[in-house]
C-alpha cells in the first residue's frame, strides 16, 4: 500500500458500473477503484447485473469490473399482469422497508466474499445490494469502508416526498434508520460531501465518524477549446428531482431560452413540447465540451441532492452556476471554486430572478478563496487499516488470471 509495503485485496461495491450507467456516482465510485489499484493494490469493483447471467469479468486501469446476479425486487422488471404482480409490489415493498437490515442477497453476498477473499470493503451506492454486505465483511472481520452517494439508507424516496422536501420521517424511513444505524455500528463512513453526512447523522447512522468528504476528483482535457456560444445551459438526468420543471417555467418568465444537453426521453420531449419557448434539446453530449460553451449552467435540482458532480465540472471549466439552495450544491460550489448563485429551491419566480439578472449582467457572483482537494485514496485506506490490528500481507498474484475480456 503506497510505500509501506502491504499489499491488500480490496472489493468495490457498487450498485451500477461505468459499464451500464454514466452518473455521477458510478464514474466517481469507478475512480476511487482506479486510485486504488494505482497504489498497486488488487481491486475488484462488484456491481448488479439486471439479466438472468452476469457477463464476463472485464479488467479496466488495473481494476477487474464483476457482476453479480440480484434477486432483489427492487430490478425485477417484468411486465407481469393480476396476482403475480400483486406479489411482485408486496415483495418491493417489503424489500423497500427492510433493505438496511440486510435482508436480500445474502448467499450471492456470500459467493462473492468466498471467491474474491477482500481484505477491506469500500460500499458505495448499495441500493439493490442492501446491506448483507456490510454484515458478511462483519462476520468475517473484514473492514468496511461507506462512502455515502445517496439517502436511500433513511430514506427511499431520497428526502423529498409528494415534491417536496421531507421533513418527517414516515414509517419506512424509521425502519431504514433503525436498520442502517444497527448495521453500520463498525462501519467507517465518509460523505461525498459533508452535508449528506450530516443528514445520516442527524438520524443517529454513522454518528460516531467525524464528518469528512471525499470529493470526486476532476479531470480536465487539457485541448480542448473553450467558445460560450450559449448563454444558459442544463446538462445531467432529464428527470423530475433534478429541476426541469421549475427551470422551464422560470426560463419562460425570464423570457430566456435554456440548452438542455439529456438523453432525448419521453418525459423531456413532453416538457419541450408543453414549454415550447424555454428549452433548445442538444440530446446527448459529451459534457466538458457542452459545458465549455455554456455561459451559466444552471442545476434547479428540488430534492437534497448530497453533492452535485456537475457543479465540479463546470468549475473545473470555468463555467459560472445558478444553483438550488441546498446544502449538497451549495458545498460544491464553495469546494470547487466555482463562481455561483443560488435561488430559493423549487421557486420558479426567484429562480427567473437570478436567470434576469445574469442575462442583463447585473449577477453578483460569489466565489470562494480557494477549492478544496479532492479525496484522496491512500488516505481512505490508511483511515481503514487502522482499524485492522494486524494487517494482511498478500504475495502479488495476476488479477488477470481467468477473467474474461
Amino acid at each position: 500500500m503506497g510505500g509501506d509495503g502491504a499489499y491488500m485485496k480490496v472489493l468495490v461495491v457498487n450498485s451500477k458500473s461505468p459499464r451500464h450507467s454514466t452518473g455521477g456516482a458510478e464514474f466517481s465510485s469507478a475512480q476511487i477503484a482506479t486510485d486504488i489499484a494505482r497504489l498497486g493494490h488488487d481491486v475488484v469493483f462488484a456491481s448488479l447485473a439486471e439479466a438472468g447471467s452476469a457477463p464476463a469479468d472485464i479488467i479496466q486501469d488495473g481494476v477487474r469490473y464483476t457482476e453479480v446476479v440480484s434477486h432483489a425486487p427492487l430490478l425485477d422488471r417484468r411486465s407481469l399482469r393480476g396476482p403475480a404482480r400483486i406479489v411482485r409490489r408486496l415483495r418491493r415493498e417489503w424489500h423497500s422497508s427492510l433493505s438496511s437490515f440486510g435482508v436480500s442477497n445474502g448467499k450471492q453476498v456470500r459467493e462473492l466474499f468466498d471467491r474474491e477473499r477482500p481484505d477491506l470493503v469500500i460500499t458505495n451506492m448499495l441500493r439493490g445490494w442492501s446491506t448483507s454486505v456490510w454484515r458478511e465483511a462483519a462476520r468475517r472481520r473484514v473492514p468496511v469502508v461507506h462512502v455515502i452517494r445517496e439517502y436511500d439508507l433513511i430514506c427511499p424516496r431520497a428526502l423529498v416526498h409528494d415534491g417536496q422536501p421531507c421533513r418527517n420521517q414516515h414509517i419506512v424511513c424509521r425502519l431504514r434508520v433503525a436498520g442502517a444505524r444497527r448495521m453500520g455500528r463498525n462501519v467507517v463512513a465518509w460523505g461525498v460531501s459533508e452535508a449528506v453526512l450530516v443528514e445520516h447523522q442527524k438520524r443517529g447512522v454513522f454518528s460516531t465518524s467525524p464528518v469528512r468528504a471525499f470529493y470526486p476528483r476532476i479531470d480536465v482535457s487539457s485541448s480542448a477549446t473553450t467558445e460560450r456560444d450559449l448563454s444558459f445551459g442544463f446538462l445531467g438526468r432529464a428527470s423530475w428531482e433534478k429541476g426541469l420543471d421549475i427551470l422551464a417555467q422560470a426560463a419562460a418568465l425570464a423570457g430566456i431560452t435554456v440548452h438542455v444537453g439529456a438523453p432525448l426521453t419521453g418525459s423531456l420531449l413532453a416538457r419541450a413540447e408543453h414549454y415550447p419557448d424555454s428549452f433548445e434539446l442538444h440530446g446527448q453530449v459529451e459534457a466538458q465540451a457542452f459545458l465549455r460553451r455554456l455561459g451559466v449552467l444552471v442545476v434547479p435540482s428540488v430534492w437534497q441532492e448530497p453533492l452535485g458532480r456537475i457543479v465540479l465540472e463546470a468549475a473545473a471549466v470555468g463555467t459560472p452556476v445558478i444553483i438550488s439552495d441546498v446544502p449538497g450544491l451549495i458545498e460544491a460550489a464553495k469546494a470547487s471554486g466555482a463562481a455561483w448563485m443560488s435561488f430559493r429551491q423549487g421557486d420558479s419566480a426567484d429562480l427567473a430572478r437570478v436567470l434576469d439578472d445574469a442575462r442583463r449582467g447585473a449577477a453578483r457572483w460569489r466565489t470562494s478563496s480557494a477549492p478544496h482537494p479532492p479525496g484522496d485514496a491512500q488516505l481512505l485506506i490508511t483511515d481503514a487499516r487502522e482499524r485492522v490490528p494486524n494487517p494482511p500481507t498478500r504475495s502479488r498474484g495476476s488479477i488477470d488470471s481467468g477473467v474474461g475480456t
